[in-house]
Parts: structure tokens; C-alpha cells; sequence
């Protein structure tokens, strides 16, 4: 029987380390979680040449809004149309590969992004930042529950 991974994809607001992390550093969550049989491996290969092949992504901070269950500070982003299309991409992708979504209403249609504040994080309301990488993050790891580990990086060279 096949091991369930538990993965996301995000965008790099602070740089991530090839480690574990009891609280991420900042970023913008690219696909919420999904279930995989897939080995963190195959899961960077599938999806490596869709994010190898997008340019850095701008993203600008919008309003701040309170997310939850727990209830959690945060900065909505304006997303364009390449953050957009890189999403929709991705769950396309993702849907082939026959993955199961944790919470399916934040994917898709339901996709918000948005930056948490945390770790001392509070984005100023129409500023910007530029994302040069994405992470291939595995979370739920059995025996690690409340670590989260950086599978690969993904340059955003497009």
C-alpha cells in the first residue's frame, strides 16, 4: 500500500532553506494542500516545468482581513493574471495526477491569495514584492506532526 504525502506549493516572499520549519517563513500558498501517493521526487518533476518556465511573479499586498478557523491577520493579494494562470495550471496538472484537496473550496474558483502575519510579518497595503521561487512543501509528515519540510525550490526563470 502507498504512503498518502500531503504537500502545498508556495511562492517565496522570504527564502526557504532545503529543512523543516515548525512555522514557515512568509509566503503566498500557490496551491492549497492535496494528497498524494506520489514521492516528493515525481511530485517536483511533474510539476517542474510549469514553474521553471513562469517569471518571477509581482505580487501586490491588498486590504488586510481576518482568515480562520483559528483566526489569523492577513494581507489579500491583487493577484494578476500570471499568478492566476500558474495556479489554474497547476491544479490542472495536479487534477491529472489524480490528487485529493484538503480543503477543495481554496482551489480553483475558491483560490484567495493572501500572506499571512506572521513571524513578525505585516505587509504594507499596496506595496510589492517580487517572487523569484516556488517551494514543493511536504507537511503532515508521519512522526514529524508539527513540521513542515522543503521538498524542492523551483527558480521562477520564465
Amino acid at each position: 500500500m502507498h504512503q498518502l504525502h500531503c504537500y502545498l506549493l508556495a511562492l517565496e516572499i522570504e527564502p526557504m532553506l532545503p529543512e523543516s520549519y515548525e512555522r514557515l517563513p512568509v509566503h503566498c500558498t500557490l496551491v492549497h494542500r492535496f494528497l498524494t501517493d506520489l514521492e516528493p521526487g515525481a511530485l517536483a518533476t511533474l510539476v517542474a516545468p510549469l514553474l521553471n518556465e513562469t517569471p518571477p511573479i509581482e505580487l501586490l499586498f491588498g486590504a488586510e482581513e481576518i482568515f480562520g478557523p483559528p483566526p489569523v491577520m492577513v494581507n489579500v493579494i491583487a493577484a494578476s493574471a500570471q499568478h492566476y494562470k500558474l495556479h489554474t495550471s497547476l491544479v490542472t496538472t495536479l487534477a491529472a495526477a489524480g490528487v485529493e484537496y484538503t480543503e477543495p473550496q481554496w482551489v480553483g474558483l475558491g483560490y484567495r491569495p493572501h500572506v499571512s502575519h506572521h513571524n513578525g510579518a505585516h505587509l504594507r497595503t499596496s506595496s510589492t514584492v517580487l517572487c523569484p521561487a516556488a517551494y514543493l512543501i511536504e507537511v503532515r509528515v508521519p512522526g514529524y506532526d508539527k513540521l513542515k519540510f522543503i521538498r524542492s525550490k523551483f527558480n521562477l526563470n520564465g
